[in-house]
């Protein structure tokens, strides 16, 4: 299914969907409704190509919405007509269900039905995961996720998830998305965001001087950690330790503004900070930078930190003792984001002085330097690839091995504020104005989500794929669940 720009012939939006036989607009333009061979009608975002419900008539021949937008009518192959209630209130993006939001009557003998079909279907999956047949686990928990009411049941998603991982099959592409919770706690800007190794909690860090722990199950809020409060500064960046029993925080202060310039205030003590995650008890400083730490993170194994600042070094830190390690000198203004490779062997650095650094963690040594627009850095998975995001929005794909520029991804019209890759490496969410995925083989944009009035600031999947979490300038951050679709090798 395609979208066509009238006036000039142009195609503006490809929708990937299977045997379409009939399709509407929504009167007001906004929503396409489509019935197809599959089984399905489904209803999109015109703008974006976003599914926002799907559901089941048996071969749809034809669809059609009234004239107020607020009933769909499809007849399917056993020439019976279907009508369902279309709801359309008003569009809030805090609401934890998307809308619209499809509505129809069934007799409660057919709901019984599917729920029994819905168990055996799933009960049959979790042996076959058991047993290793994860590629027919993974279609039996599709079929059963085809049953109305149950696209995004909890339990089927995380066995989907489980199934693929396991089954090391390859993400193909986004099959959805939607919003499980707005994490409402922080009273200024979520400027960093975080997961537990495990998934199950994740860190946010804000501008009102906390790093507040997340239940990712329930969205709940576990503790509060006051990092710099007395100082009147804030965070600007947070990670959790490999195990998960540890956080570090590294904070600025009155904090960096995000627009064409940065500036960083003069004033308070902002050196990182190791805490108890379950205490939420401040274990140790890292003191020896001689100005503002803007970011930190764990080395893989959990032994040792690195930490950028403003006084233009990077600094290793051993985590026990809180002793530094090592120096890293060379870039000639503010390091504003460091990263470590997955085997620990190296760091990245980016900075104000628009250059990228790789750098030998045994030994200190500048490996190679490459000059551009550059903020935020990133390391894939295996530690072959990194990307680099700007002031002038514009992201590029290096080989780490060779410092060569592989890629270059541009459209963003502001600067990046965080780049990052999905946890199997062929995906690239960029954060400018919106959020943007991108496949990085193609150097295609997947999607980009326009649902915030205000920035978003900074993003990370969940290290299993299953969950997105982004922070916003509404003080707000976002928890999202990803479905995939998944290819497995035969």
């Amino acid at each position: 299914m395609r979208l066509w720009e009238v006036s000039s012939g142009r195609e503006v939006r490809r929708f990937e969907e299977q045997g379409v036989k009939s399709i509407c607009f929504s009167p007001d333009g906004l929503y396409a409704l489509s019935g197809g061979r599959d089984g399905t009608v489904r209803l999109r975002e015109v703008s974006s190509g976003w599914q926002r419900r799907c559901f089941e008539v048996d071969n749809a021949s034809q669809v059609y919405l009234s004239g107020d937008g607020r009933c769909a009518l499809s007849l399917g192959r056993d020439r019976t007509l279907h009508l369902s209630t279309i709801f359309y209130p008003a569009m809030d993006w805090r609401a934890i269900t998307p809308y619209p939001r499809f509505a129809s009557i069934k007799l409660v003998a057919s709901l019984s039905v599917e729920q029994d079909q819905f168990r055996r279907l799933l009960q049959t999956a979790k042996n076959f995961i058991d047993q290793g047949v994860f590629q027919e686990a993974h279609r039996l928990l599709r079929e059963g996720q085809s049953i109305a009411g149950y696209e995004r049941n909890r339990e089927i998603l995380g066995l989907l998830n489980l199934a693929g991982v396991r089954g090391q099959a390859r993400r193909t592409r986004l099959r959805n998305a939607w919003c499980l919770f707005i994490l409402e706690a922080h009273t200024d800007w979520v400027t960093s965001v975080c997961f537990s190794r495990d998934g199950c909690n994740a860190l946010s860090g804000g501008r009102d001087s906390t790093v507040r722990l997340w239940e990712v199950s329930s969205g709940r809020e576990l503790r509060r950690f006051e990092a710099f409060a007395r100082y009147n500064s804030w965070v600007t960046s947070v990670c959790f330790s490999p195990d998960g029993h540890y956080a570090l925080s590294a904070g600025v202060a009155e904090g960096l503004s995000v627009g064409r310039e940065i500036n960083f205030w003069d004033a308070g003590d902002t050196t990182p900070w190791l805490w108890e995650v379950s205490s939420g008890r401040k274990l140790r400083c890292f003191e020896g930078h001689t100005n503002q730490v803007t970011s930190i993170c764990f080395f893989p194994e959990g032994r040792y930190a690195l930490s950028g600042s403003k006084d233009k070094t990077l600094r290793l830190w051993e985590v026990a003792s809180g002793r530094e390690v090592r120096r890293f000198e060379g870039h000639t203004n503010w390091v504003t984001s460091v990263c470590c490779s997955p085997e620990g062997r190296y760091a990245l650095s980016g900075g104000l002085d628009g250059t990228v650094r790789l750098w030998e963690v045994s030994s200190g040594r500048e490996l190679w330097c490459i000059e551009g627009s550059t903020l935020w850095v990133c390391f894939s998975s295996d530690g072959c690839y990194a990307l680099s995001g700007g002031l002038d929005g514009t992201v590029r794909l290096w080989e780490v091995s060779s410092g060569r520029e592989l890629r270059y991804f541009e459209g963003h019209t502001s600067l990046m504020n965080s780049v990052g890759f999905s946890p199997d490496g062929r995906y690239a969410p960029l954060l400018g104005g919106g959020y943007c995925l991108w496949e990085v083989a193609r150097r295609g944009e997947l999607r980009c989500f326009e649902t915030h009035t205000d920035r978003v600031t900074s993003f990370c999947f969940s290290p299993d794929g299953r969950y997105a979490l982004w922070g916003t300038t509404d003080n707000t951050a976002h928890l999202w669940e990803v479905d995939w679709n998944c290819e497995f090798n035969q």
